[in-house]
């Protein structure tokens, strides 16, 4: 099974135009380490899948994230991989 990386993780978040900018720069932030060695799809949406507020990555009062906002994010993309 192929292994998913950084290049092809933010072509896919580019593909997914309901994902704002800052909800795509929150996956970004939280998912940059991860793949680094590469996710398959099946690690990859078991991650999506227990990401919870602010896991990954810190952020200021603007780019932070709510509860729902975090729902909606995971909802979007995991609806993309299926």
């Amino acid at each position: 099974m192929a292994r998913i990386f950084k290049d092809e993780f933010h072509k896919i978040l580019n593909n997914i135009p309901s994902l704002s900018p800052k909800e795509k720069d929150y996956l970004h932030q939280t998912f940059q380490h991860s793949l680094n060695d590469g996710l398959d799809a099946w690690e990859l949406r078991q991650k999506i899948s227990s990401l919870k507020l602010n896991q990954a990555y810190k952020y200021g009062e603007q780019g932070h994230l709510e509860s729902n906002e975090l729902e909606d994010v995971k909802r979007k993309l995991l609806d993309h991989l299926q």
